[in-house]
């Protein structure tokens, strides 16, 4: 007993330090979880969007493979359709770029079929997720220079 009278300050001081590391432990297990969440939550989220811009895609084939130039020079309300659905073309590719790796080729595949929409305006990198950006760089005036145009 007398020892512990000798030494209960040290075991006291032992005991905070015990409890300090085991709510560190905690605080850093608390975070891990909830990053984990919300990754998974983004990656189910990104999912459900794809799925959406595959359905949209199913039922609007003109717009999934369009001729651009024949929506350029058609009802206005058809070519907002397919200017929408190009948006919605480009935020789905940002969320499942964010969420998961490797769509790059898929989303690069989807882009070069709207190759004369995407090199008819030029884009803004401000506006988009540095994680596209390496797939809209490829659409620099340069390209699209080579590209057929509705001109002719």
């Amino acid at each position: 007993m007398s020892w512990l009278r000798q030494n209960a300050d040290a075991l006291q001081a032992l005991a905070a330090i015990a409890t300090l590391l085991v709510a560190l432990g905690a605080l850093i297990g608390v975070k891990a979880q909830i990053d984990a969440t919300d990754r998974l939550n983004k990656q189910q989220s990104a999912r459900e969007i794809y799925r959406e811009y595959l359905s949209l895609s199913i039922t609007n084939p003109a717009f999934s493979a369009p001729n651009y130039c024949a929506l350029e020079t058609g009802p206005p309300a058809t070519l907002n359709g397919y200017s929408n659905y190009l948006e919605y073309t480009l935020y789905t590719a940002e969320l499942m770029m964010q969420a998961d790796d490797g769509w790059d080729s898929t989303f690069q595949a989807i882009f070069d079929t709207h190759t004369a929409a995407l090199c008819a305006d030029e884009i803004d990198p401000d506006a988009y997720d540095p994680a596209i950006l390496p797939l809209l760089g490829k659409y620099t005036p340069t390209y699209c220079a080579t590209q057929p145009s509705c001109d002719g």
